[in-house]
């Protein structure tokens, strides 16, 4: 038997071993492949995905107005005022636009839809949503003054009552008074002063508006369970009214309030032909608060009740119910139609009833029917022959 020397097979085992090597690369080269490009592009981000935000290119102007409550030109003018505040601060080009940003609140504000419903059709996710409409409400509330003020002068004066008069023939009205109930989920603390007396949580929110349904002031600071007559004691405006800021002119309120000299509430038992029209024209002229809610909880649903709680804390239930009326007046400096919603619930007076009203003006209620509508039809003779449509609502009671 020949054998073969050392060296042949040293040279033998050398290609067998070498054979093995390259069959077993080749059995798992493919799954070291696989296991090393899914370890690169674990690495690689993936792109982010921008939902299509909306602008107003391309829609109708009755369109704009169903969607955002305004004009586009009301928008427009709005944009201006608000983009500094709105626009990104940093220049990244997939940066939320204040546009979009506006028209995301303006449509949350109309529609009351909630968040989550809302930032879909937005073009965005729920929590910059949220942001963006915080964003928002600051940046307008900086302007209230601008929007929402009471006349100062005596040309502005003359103006609101003249308006009035216009109404029901009742002089000297600066302004018509109420509050409004605001609909809001239960606050973690202080959650029973936030019940009304109909069991939900709520702000219960003073306004004067004018005979043209412009609110003229707003006080939202107050929870539901609080007396309107309570709330009246603690604003501004009695303050104002209080000090002799305006001589001469008084509001309209319902009974809940007391009478005051500036103040005058309707009889609770009117007799004889005097205080009957006295109570007509009261009437007629202090409807205009009801309108005024009618028409801005069916503009902006969000404080309509009927379209569910404002899931908010109190103070940003007060920030958006004031970017309301600040929008309520300019869809009224823009002339955009006023309509009252028929699903929007009459605003019914939800106040505590509180028996011990402060009632200062009996005698100023009496020199006004004794003054005003006691002579009516020979005092509109004197006016109609004197051609000064003013004097009605300038003189005095005598």
């Amino acid at each position: 038997m020949d054998y073969f020397p050392d060296s042949v097979w040293v040279f033998m085992l050398a290609a067998c071993a070498s054979e093995s090597r390259m069959q077993w690369l080749e059995e798992h080269s493919a799954d070291t492949m696989t296991a090393h490009t899914n370890l690169q592009l674990a690495h690689i981000p993936r792109p982010r995905l921008y939902r299509e935000r909306r602008l107003l290119d391309g829609i109708r102007e009755d369109s704009v107005v169903k969607l955002y409550r305004l004009s586009p030109s009301a928008i427009y003018e709005l944009y201006e005022l608000l983009h500094e505040d709105l626009e990104p601060k940093m220049p990244t080009n997939k940066a939320v636009p204040g546009m979009c940003k506006l028209l995301g609140a303006l449509h949350f504000l109309a529609s009351g839809t909630y968040q989550p419903t809302l930032a879909e059709v937005a073009g965005m996710s729920q929590a910059t949503f949220s942001r963006c409409l915080n964003q928002f409400l600051k940046a307008i509330l900086k302007h209230t003054g601008k929007f929402i003020t009471f006349p100062q002068c005596d040309a502005e004066w003359r103006a609101v009552k003249g308006d009035f008069y216009e109404l029901a023939q009742m002089p000297n009205v600066l302004g018509a008074i109420d509050c409004t109930h605001i609909a809001m989920t239960a606050p973690k603390q202080m959650e029973e002063y936030f019940r009304n007396r109909k069991f939900f949580h709520s702000l219960n929110v003073q306004m004067v508006c004018d005979a043209n349904l412009r609110i003229m002031n707003v006080n939202a600071r107050f929870p539901g369970s609080t007396h309107d007559s309570f709330i009246l004691q603690q604003s501004a405006i009695c303050r104002l009214f209080e000090e002799g800021a305006f001589p001469n002119v008084w509001l309209l309120g319902d009974a809940g309030y007391g009478n005051r000299s500036w103040l005058l509430t309707p009889l609770s038992d009117p007799h004889g032909t005097a205080e009957r029209r006295y109570q007509k024209a009261h009437k007629k002229t202090r409807v205009v608060i009801e309108q005024t809610f009618g028409v801005l909880k069916s503009r902006f649903r969000c404080l309509d009740r009927g379209k569910g709680l404002l899931l908010y804390s109190p103070s940003k239930v007060c920030s958006i119910v004031v970017a309301c009326s600040i929008l309520h007046n300019i869809c009224i400096a823009n002339k955009l139609e006023m309509v009252i919603d028929p699903l929007v619930p009459l605003d019914l007076n939800l106040s505590s009833v509180v028996p011990n009203v402060i009632d200062m003006g009996s005698d100023t209620r009496q020199d006004v029917i004794a003054g005003f509508f006691s002579s009516y039809r020979t005092y509109k003779t004197m006016i109609k022959k004197r051609h000064i449509k003013s004097t009605p609502m300038d003189i005095s009671p005598r």
